[in-house]
């Protein structure tokens, strides 16, 4: 037996144990950033771009019906007037929606986006302080 052998190999054994407590911190860490970072990204960000489609739908709508009723002669009847004067107003009202939803959901990423991160940092140091509290008993 080599001198200090037992002393070397107590060592080792606590090395190791700290390397797979290290791995295993690495891991949690990643799993729950990834996972709750994710389902962030795919369903909020999804949302925002969607609402984001359909104001710059409603917004092309709403200057062809505006230019629809801006072009019409002084010779068109009231009644035909009217009703693209209607087209018109239905076309502002559903950009104004589109435009009410899109900063909905642009505010809800926002809100999320705040809460996700803080939430991932506090899962990190809670992680960070397991790992410590096992590396100082071993």
């Amino acid at each position: 037996v080599a001198i200090g052998g037992p002393m070397l190999a107590d060592m080792a054994d606590t090395l190791r144990g700290l390397g797979a407590l290290r791995e295993r911190l690495s891991l949690k860490v990643l799993h729950n950033l990834e996972s709750n970072l994710e389902t962030f990204i795919v369903q909020d960000l999804d949302a925002v771009q969607s609402s984001q489609e359909l104001y710059e739908q409603r917004k092309m709508e709403c200057d062809i019906a505006r230019n629809a009723f801006l072009s019409l002669p002084k010779t068109v009847s009231e009644k035909e007037r009217g009703l693209v004067k209607d087209e018109f107003d239905d076309a502002k009202q559903a950009l104004e929606s589109a435009r009410a939803r899109m900063a909905l959901a642009l505010c809800n990423v926002d809100g999320k986006r705040r809460f996700v991160i803080l939430k991932e940092l506090l899962s990190v140091m809670k992680e960070l302080q397991t790992f410590f509290q096992r590396g100082a008993e071993q």
